[in-house]
Order: structure tokens, then sequence, then C-alpha cells
């Protein structure tokens, strides 16, 4: 493994904690909102309150990295806070 690939992969860790903490602070700031109410016309137990955000976790097919990324952002993108279930998309590309 050379240095460049190191390198790359410690960016790619850093980049995925910064948008972990970075979703943290922004959906804190929305749920202290009381009136928060989803959308209820769709097949989940509870209503669905829609994120204006999106994640993406890029593709590399030589380490297991992109999947361990991919698998720790799930908990940022769908929650429950409040009765409600906030979600927004995750993509793998």
């Amino acid at each position: 493994m050379n240095n460049g690939s190191v390198s790359k992969n410690k960016l790619f860790v850093l980049s995925i904690v910064f948008l972990v903490i970075l979703c943290y602070f922004n959906v804190s700031n929305v749920s202290g909102e009381s009136n928060i109410v989803g959308i209820d016309s769709c097949p989940s137990y509870k209503p669905i309150m829609p994120l204006k955000k999106t994640t993406f976790v890029g593709f590399d097919d030589e380490s297991y990295l992109d999947d361990y990324a991919y698998l720790a952002s799930v908990p940022a993108n769908i929650f429950k806070e409040n009765d409600v279930l906030f979600s927004n998309p995750l993509l793998f590309y």
C-alpha cells in the first residue's frame, strides 16, 4: 500500500466523521421544534419527516472501507425522535 492511498483513506474517514458530526448538529436544531408533523401517507409505522440533505458514499472495489462507511452513516440518515422518523437519502455510488 503506498502513501497516497493511505492518505486518501484517512481523508475519506475524516470526511465521514465530519459529515456525521455535521448531521448531528443540524438535526439537533431541527428537533427542538415541538410542532413537527411527518408525512403519514407511507407504509412506515410512524410518520416520516424528510430532511433536506443527501449522503453520498463512494464505491471502492479494493477495500471494505466504503461498505463500513455506508453502514456507519445509516443512523445519521434515518432515526426516530419525538415520535417522528427523520429520513434522508443515502446513496452508494
